[in-house]
């Protein structure tokens, strides 16, 4: 037994399940609302999350909602189209 197949044991992996896993190049469906859209991940401090989702609560939005004004009132600081 190699040392791939001992960690894969380990973890409580069988061949049949790695066989049926999907290749990473299969996308899945999105919904209607994300057509056209692209995901921007970034990492703030665990405070600055919080202060948004009690911010957002405040203002009876989402925090996307606060983030996409946010994020066009940076474009038209810097003379750009909002658009977000």
């Amino acid at each position: 037994m190699t040392a791939k197949t001992k960690t894969r044991a380990s973890l409580g992996f069988s061949a049949q399940a790695a066989a049926r896993q999907e290749p990473a190049s299969v996308k899945t469906p999105q919904s209607a609302s994300r057509e056209g859209k692209a995901a921007i991940p970034f990492w703030v401090p665990v405070s600055a999350r919080q202060q948004l989702k009690h911010l957002a609560t405040d203002l009876h939005a989402t925090a996307q909602d606060c983030l996409s004004e946010a994020l066009n009132d940076f474009f038209i600081k810097h003379g750009k189209p909002p658009i977000a």
